[in-house]
């Protein structure tokens, strides 16, 4: 029965290392937070804010540390299309390969 016990647990050990979900390289997920306030764009990497000036920097950092990297952005709604745009071309130029997006939209009762 032991070594039974003993047996079942190695093959599941082989099969863990052994299968593609496991050898698989995890990449990193990280969010973008994407808004305007009338006149300006801002951003935020993990809620860490950026200002627009210093946004392609820290994208160049962050495909440094992180090439592999999804990069999912969200925005409200009403958030002016340049400031995606422009977050999502400097994300390309980076080197990012997996950039998606999602606009939230307006809540169910109206406000």
């Amino acid at each position: 029965m032991i070594a039974g016990l003993r047996y079942l647990g190695s093959l599941l050990a082989a099969l863990s290392v052994a299968s593609p979900a496991a050898s698989k390289p995890q990449h990193p997920t990280v969010i973008l937070m994407i808004g305007n306030d009338g006149q300006k764009c801002f951003s935020r990497f993990e809620g860490v804010p950026h200002l627009p000036k210093d946004f392609d920097a820290a994208v160049k950092v962050l495909h440094a540390n992180h090439p592999h990297a999804k990069i999912h952005i969200h925005f409200p709604p009403d958030t002016r299309w340049e400031c995606v745009g422009g977050r999502m071309t400097a994300l390309s130029r980076a080197g990012f390969k997996n950039i998606g997006f999602t606009a939230q939209p307006p809540p169910a009762d109206g406000r």
